[in-house]
């Protein structure tokens, strides 16, 4: 027991830190500049914390609150909006991360099991998720196991690109899943 309670006197207030970075909220149209809590991918997508000044109080906004939020410094940008429900997950508001912004754009949140979903949306249409489905499939013959993955993101994008002669089939074929791997093609 007493380690245990030495685990948590000095683990919780490691937690309970405050990184309050050069940043702005957007709040009724309005862009305040100030600092915002840096508190890592799950958090931001639920709140953002904001000071005017550092000596000022702090103030948390959820995303019903704000039109969205940034970090000057490292160039970051959270967007409010509201994610479709998918099987177990319901109609949720979050700040989405804002990986590119244009014609098409593509955001990403990280959920509470530490996975990130993207998001893409065209002419500022709905979002429209991006989904990889990874499995594992037996061969009846050799009962080895493999690997499969179906990538289904890889039909939202060419849905999204019909204009756009630079992007072949084979072009999408090589797109990871990632951050960069997306962001790159939209950009492209």
């Amino acid at each position: 027991y007493l380690i245990f309670l030495l685990i948590c006197l000095v683990v919780a207030p490691a937690i309970a830190q405050k990184d309050f970075r050069t940043g702005y909220i957007v709040l009724n149209s309005v862009t305040l500049q100030g600092y915002v809590d840096y508190r890592g991918a799950v958090p931001n997508s639920k709140t953002a914390t904001f000071k005017a000044s550092l000596g000022a109080s702090e103030q948390a906004y959820s995303p019903d609150q704000l039109a969205g939020y940034g970090f000057a410094k490292e160039d970051k940008v959270y967007e409010a909006y509201t994610i479709p429900a998918d099987g177990a997950q319901p109609v949720q508001r979050l700040f989405l991360q804002v990986l590119t912004k244009g014609s098409v754009s593509l955001h990403t949140y990280r959920d509470d099991l530490d996975l990130d979903h993207f998001y893409l949306s065209k002419d500022g249409d709905d979002l429209v998720e991006l989904k990889e489905n990874v499995y594992n499939k037996k061969d009846p013959r050799t009962g080895k196991t493999f690997r499969m993955v179906d990538k289904l993101y890889l039909g939202v994008l060419g849905s999204a690109f019909p204009d756009c002669p630079a992007m072949s089939e084979e072009r999408f074929r090589n797109v990871t899943f990632r951050h960069s791997g997306l962001t790159k093609i939209v950009n492209d």
